[in-house]
């Protein structure tokens, strides 16, 4: 449990009014405020002089006023209240997230105050106000233009949508010649839905919305659901669970720690089959893996095993064990990769210096070579891409097994650091590859060459796999999702 005395950062919502009606804001529904027993306040200069004693504000390095609840601009005493902040702890970092529809008076003196603050401005003139409904955009930009000439530094949050993506680049230009510091994109997801108006009549729709728009009958399936919204059903088992999860049809599979492969119902979580394969003792380090190739399901279990299932029947068609003898030390620190497949052929490695080619309708060796990797490889056309423990990328002829590549994508990293360094995954872009490490560094790497373009530090810590969507590169690390385009 955190101590007070160590608390640096805090998360605070000051008001929970809002001079706003977004219609994806769980403040109301699709543009109409129908939320009941919603509070409605705000925080005063003495409640904040009350929680926020100089003691504590001295220790702070950061505040976050957000707008979870409600927004910045509609609390009477915001203003007052940063700049108690301010006198308390000159050096306190403090950001405030806003529409800035409000408030033309505050603004020179929250920029002198050395405020970050976050305009959620989601358009240009004439699109802005269809997700921002009841904000005026050129009001934000006299705010904002106060701000930044005052010393303020500003970001432009910038939710993309199907009526304003036409608009982002012209923003993201506007904004650099405003002097915000940074265009920031946040896909929200919230993109899709109608949108009324205060009489409850329809305004327009956001996204490729279909449905209904009439409001009595949205708000009714609405409130229907919310009524009925209970669970479906749940099911304990034994065992807990140890692996990725797999869909096909109106089943889905996952295996636990006894090793046994389980197919559940979709619909109701009745157990329709399961596969045991050999206990171990000691549960495996790393999340269990499986693919389905033509309805038939491949995974490991935590001795190395690699079983194949037919899905309908919930038969055993092959086991082929991997690991010739395992002492229980061995078994608990075998880490096998993900595993992935073409139509043929089963392709995975680990952290015993093997990589295996398995035909995967007889079950038999093509081939295996000596790669010291326990991260998800990549197949792209007849080339196997892989990243080593130790940090070397790895390309290698799919057919034949052969190495074509070895690069060393660690060798900036001084000797002595290097050891402690391991990669966490990787994915191929366009002509990229985008690796990252348990130091929290992601690395860029040329496709074709193989060489390292640049190495970006994201954190301290181990982030995740990156992964790609809708051409943003994301990457995990602690409880936080972090973009990078």
């Amino acid at each position: 449990m955190i101590e007070y005395k160590d608390i640096r950062s805090v998360h605070l919502e000051i008001s929970t009014r809002c001079n706003a009606a977004c219609p994806e804001c769980p403040r109301n529904f699709h543009g109409v405020d129908i939320i009941d027993n919603y509070p409605i306040c705000d925080m005063s200069l003495l409640q904040a002089q009350k929680i926020f004693t100089p003691e504590l504000l001295q220790q702070l390095d950061n505040i976050l006023i957000n707008g979870n609840y409600g927004d910045f601009i509609t609390a009477k005493d915001g203003l007052a209240i940063v700049e108690y902040f301010k006198e308390q702890n000159p050096n306190l970092r403090i950001e405030i997230s806003t529409n800035a529809s409000g408030r033309p008076n505050w603004w020179e003196r929250l920029g002198e105050l050395g405020t970050i603050v976050d305009f959620r401005i989601d358009g240009l003139a004439d699109t802005h106000h269809l997700y921002r409904q009841y904000t005026d955009w050129h009001l934000i930009m006299n705010n904002a233009k106060k701000f930044i000439a005052s010393g303020g530094h500003a970001v432009w949050s910038w939710i993309p949508f199907k009526h304003n993506k036409h608009q982002q680049d012209l923003a993201e230009t506007l904004s650099k010649d405003m002097g915000f510091e940074k265009f920031w994109v946040v896909d929200a997801g919230r993109d899709t839905g109608p949108v009324f108006d205060r009489d409850r009549k329809l305004s327009h729709v956001i996204g490729e919305y279909t449905g209904t728009t009439d409001f009595n009958e949205a708000y009714s399936k609405y409130t229907d659901y919310l009524n009925n919204g209970e669970l479906l059903w749940s099911k304990n088992n034994l065992a807990p669970f140890n692996s990725q999860i797999k869909i096909y049809e109106d089943k889905f599979f996952i295996i636990d720690f006894s090793n046994t492969l389980r197919c559940f119902s979709v619909k109701d979580g009745k157990e329709l089959w399961n596969i045991q394969t050999e206990k171990s003792l000691i549960r495996s380090q790393k999340k269990l893996s499986m693919v389905i190739v033509k309805g038939l399901l491949y995974f490991n279990n935590s001795l190395g095993d690699i079983s194949a299932v037919d899905i309908n029947k919930g038969e055993l068609l092959w086991q082929l064990p991997t690991q010739s003898s395992l002492i229980y030390e061995a078994a608990f620190s075998l880490e096998t990769s993900d595993i992935i497949a073409d139509l043929n052929t089963l392709f995975f490695s680990n952290n015993k210096n093997q990589f295996f080619s398995i035909d995967l309708r007889t079950g038999s060796f093509n081939w295996e070579n000596k790669i010291n990797s326990s991260l998800r490889p990549t197949l792209i056309g007849n080339y196997l891409f892989t990243v080593s423990n130790e940090g070397y990328l790895i390309v290698i002829d799919k057919q034949s097994g052969n190495i074509i590549r070895v690069t060393d994508v660690f060798r900036n990293f001084k000797q002595k650091k290097r050891n402690k360094i391991k990669p966490s995954g990787f994915v191929i872009g366009l002509n990229k590859i985008y690796l990252s490490t348990n130091n929290g560094r992601l690395i860029v790497i040329d496709t074709v060459s193989g060489k390292t373009i640049s190495t970006l530090k994201i954190d301290n810590e181990k982030i995740s796999r990156p992964f790609i969507v809708d051409k943003n590169l994301f990457v995990v690390k602690d409880n936080a999702i972090i973009k990078l385009r």
